[in-house]
């Protein structure tokens, strides 16, 4: 009977919660819990049997529920307190207050033991005594308790108050290494994590074992925290609570990681509603780690012992030479500049920053708030000046360390982000109007004024350019020569670019991001110090190159063949291609003989890409069924380039990641061989691939990572020879294949691919033209090509790009087109 009431009011509780209508939920929780237990002691037989005159005991609430914060799924852990002896029949004793509690699926955790036992065993264990340290009388025998709580203090707690603190502070730093830093993890654990409800608990711990109190407003009372600080902590531990209750609701068990495919649920649960560009579920991991940052501060106040005021700080306003002092000087052992965040003081300092703090971007590919993201690129431009091996990591320290005005370039990664306070979707343009208003106040005018706008308005210019252009492309070199001017303003955006990205997290930036940056840098710059690209110094190097080419022939007669070879190739190609590429291409070419093609896979050690150059007989539809052999092998593209001769031999080279299990590599690519032989000898022999993205496309539907509108760009203007088609929508594996098998039936000539990924986003970028007449592709060929990709990016609004394609065809320009 007394489950079956516990059951029933802790439904209708969690009901009314759910409804918004009980803000104490989790006293009134622990509450039901404690009746339950005062009942049952009262009616308990074993209870009876062994007598609370004869053998006095006391049910003591421990750990959360001893705190009195029951979440829904919360346990209850609880002791049985004797004082001298246990009876015998304790087992009776505790089954009647278990098992009905295990009937309404509540998690217990129990232990019975004398006074003598709990003091032996939290001098011992840390877990024992911080559970101790939350206990609460419930029921029985008052004089117990209170006589168990004199003993502890007098014989634990005081003598080693000290030892016992440095253990739970080091307890907590193993668990925020375990976790991680909470307040920005897009993931964030909201009770083990660094701000999450430990670093509270822990607080409460310290304050008794120093103070010997553990009520929360005691915090207050006796000076740890101002009234201001007090009523901050209590709001951001309510809104943690209603987190993890709605959490624990939702999943129906005791949760605490915040995954990603709870966080919309809980945003439609809390009644948000999109607000200033933000969507709901962005305000809500905002709101959530702006609460869990004071969290954070105030457990690292407490660490610290430290009776600080922020109120205080705030009033202690620095001027722009200190903070541009700060801004560049770099220490290893404390970082100024996030103490000054941290505290509050650059929000104060700069009142634009405080829109950013706590923003959070909803997807995978960004790890932190744009807050931290903004300090981290700063912190990663510093060091710089210290980082080794590799070519682009020398060559960031070499353009680091020769800037002569360091300054502007860390402004303007401070600021590189401070427009998505307003807009995610062009926060550059944004950024650069804000940061302008930022920097006049602060007394930076002219060219020092301009060079900090440029940066933060084109920060996302180098790395799209080179993920998504031709860099073997003079017209691509040309317009980023033009649009930067000048070579300093080049170093700068360069090293912004990739301080960006680092910043951002390991999934922006990799070995094929950093070498396509390097080659687009270099080629610009060359470009910016001779004024022009010569095409006598072109002509030139192609016949140098030629010459180089034919050092492997050993024999007039083999240079003469070679050099037959050689006129059968592209000048484009012949420019693009290194002379040693080109010689193995050549022994390549020789080895085809009947075979429907050969193939050479390139493994650099230390590489985390393979290059894989294939040789065949020029035929359609060639590189759509190669896409579709890796995909269906699970070996992802990067990058894809089509050559051919003037014989008709064609050579696709792709750049590609490695198969996933590297032990049984080459098992991996001898299959995507054989898989290749038999899409290329039957058509559809890749119609399981269709099927199974098919499946795919229905499972990636679900997962709401990131919510990203699909888009489709066709640019006639950048390139002279090629039509340019963007195309921006959800990744899976096999759509590379599906998109090309469209572009392919369309009769598009697909000459380089190049695929940029944002974990489950992704942008797939084709220079084409008409495979009948080698031209750009017209307004009709561009509808019909719409019309087919919209199956493979699944596009609901289909017929509004196809509307806009109609009425811009002419300009070649469908959203944002041409960079």
């Amino acid at each position: 009977m007394l489950q079956k009431t516990l059951k029933q009011n802790r439904e209708k509780l969690t009901a009314s919660f759910i409804k918004g209508k009980v803000p104490n939920f989790l006293d009134r929780n622990a509450q039901l819990i404690d009746d339950y237990f005062c009942d049952s002691f009262a009616e308990s037989k074993a209870g009876l049997t062994i007598g609370i005159a004869k053998n006095p005991y006391a049910i003591i609430a421990l750990g959360g529920y001893g705190r009195r914060e029951q979440c829904i799924h919360s346990d209850v852990d609880f002791l049985v307190l004797f004082r001298d002896k246990i009876p015998e029949k304790v087992g009776e004793l505790v089954r009647e207050f278990v098992y009905p509690l295990w009937d309404v699926d509540l998690e217990i955790g129990y232990a019975v033991r004398t006074i003598e036992d709990c003091v032996k065993l939290s001098s011992k264990s840390l877990e024992t005594l911080t559970a101790l340290l939350d206990a609460r009388f419930i029921c029985g025998a008052s004089d117990l308790f209170w006589e168990f709580e004199d003993l502890f203090i007098k014989t634990v707690i005081k003598p080693e108050s000290e030892v016992i603190i440095k253990l739970i502070i080091d307890r907590n730093r193993k668990r925020h290494e375990r976790f991680g830093d909470s307040t920005y993890l897009l993931e964030p654990n909201i009770k083990d994590g660094q701000g999450g409800l430990r670093d509270y608990h822990a607080m409460l711990w310290f304050a008794g074992i120093k103070k010997n109190f553990n009520r929360p407003r005691d915090l207050e009372y006796n000076g740890c925290i101002s009234r201001e600080e007090k009523v901050a902590l209590q709001q951001s531990l309510n809104y943690i609570w209603n987190v993890r209750n709605r959490l624990h609701f939702i999943t129906g068990r005791k949760c605490d990681q915040l995954y990603f495919e709870h966080q919309i649920s809980l945003a439609t649960m809390l009644k948000l509603k999109e607000k200033n560009g933000q969507r709901p579920v962005e305000i809500f991991l905002s709101t959530l780690h702006g609460k869990m940052e004071n969290l954070k501060q105030y457990h690292l106040m407490q660490i610290d012992m430290l009776k600080l005021s922020r109120q205080v700080i705030i009033k202690q306003q620095e001027n722009v030479v200190v903070f541009e002092r700060i801004l560049v000087t770099q220490s290893r052992k404390y970082n100024v500049l996030f103490e000054m965040h941290n505290t509050g003081f650059l929000g104060q300092f700069i009142p634009e920053f405080r829109k950013i703090e706590n923003r959070i971007q909803y997807n995978q590919y960004h790890l932190y708030p744009v807050d931290l993201h903004s300090l981290r690129t700063v912190q990663v431009l510093k060091d710089f000046r210290n980082m080794n091996g590799g070519a682009c990591n020398k060559l960031c320290s070499e353009l680091y360390c020769g800037l002569k005005r360091r300054k502007l370039l860390l402004w303007a990664a401070l600021l590189h982000d401070i427009g998505k306070a307003d807009s995610d979707y062009d926060h550059s343009k944004t950024g650069a109007k804000i940061a302008r208003v930022v920097l006049k106040r602060s007394g930076i005018e002219g060219t020092s004024l301009e060079d900090i706008v440029f940066l933060i308005e084109n920060h996302l210019f180098l790395v799209k350019i080179a993920t998504r252009r031709d860099l073997h492309d003079e017209d691509t070199i040309f317009f980023c020569a033009g649009k930067i001017k000048d070579a300093t303003r080049l170093k700068m955006l360069f090293l912004l670019t990739i301080a960006d990205s680092i910043a951002t997290g390991p999934k922006a930036w990799n070995e094929w991001t950093a070498h396509l940056l390097h080659d687009l840098f270099s080629k610009v710059l060359d470009a910016l110090k001779s004024g022009e690209l010569s095409k006598r110094n072109a002509l030139k190097n192609l016949g140098y190159k030629k010459n180089m080419i034919c050092t492997c022939a050993k024999t007039p007669a083999e240079k003469k063949k070679l050099l037959a070879k050689v006129e059968t190739m592209s000048i484009r190609y012949l420019l693009s291609t290194s002379s040693r590429d080109i010689q193995k291409h050549i022994r390549l070419y020789e080895n085809l003989g009947s075979a429907e093609f050969v193939w050479e896979i390139d493994r650099k050690e230390g590489s985390g890409l393979r290059t894989v150059t294939i040789c065949g007989k020029e035929r359609s539809g060639f590189f759509s069924k190669a896409a579709g052999v890796f995909a269906l092998n699970g070996i992802w593209i990067v990058e894809a380039q089509g050559n051919v001769w003037g014989n008709n031999i064609a050579f696709d080279i792709f750049r590609v990641k490695p198969p996933v299990d590297l032990l049984y590599e080459d098992k991996v690519w001898e299959k995507t061989k054989k898989d290749l032989n038999l899409a290329l000898q039957d058509n559809t022999y890749l119609s399981v691939l269709h099927k199974s993205t098919d499946k795919v496309g229905m499972q990636r539907r679900t997962k709401p990572h990131s919510i990203e509108p699909y888009r489709i760009n066709f640019d006639n203007h950048s390139s002279r020879f090629f039509t340019i088609i963007e195309v921006f929508s959800s990744n899976y594996n096999g759509l590379l294949f599906r998109i090309t098998d469209v572009l392919d039936k369309c009769e598009l000539d697909i000459r380089i691919a190049k695929i940029s990924t944002k974990v489950d986003q992704v942008v797939n970028v084709f220079y084409v033209r008409s495979a009948v007449n080698g031209l750009k592709i017209n307004k009709k060929d561009t509808i019909e090509s719409i019309k087919k990709l919209e199956i493979v990016v699944e596009a609901k609004r289909v017929s509004q790009v196809i509307d806009m394609i109609v009425n811009t065809a002419s300009t070649g320009k469908i959203g944002d087109g041409k960079i």
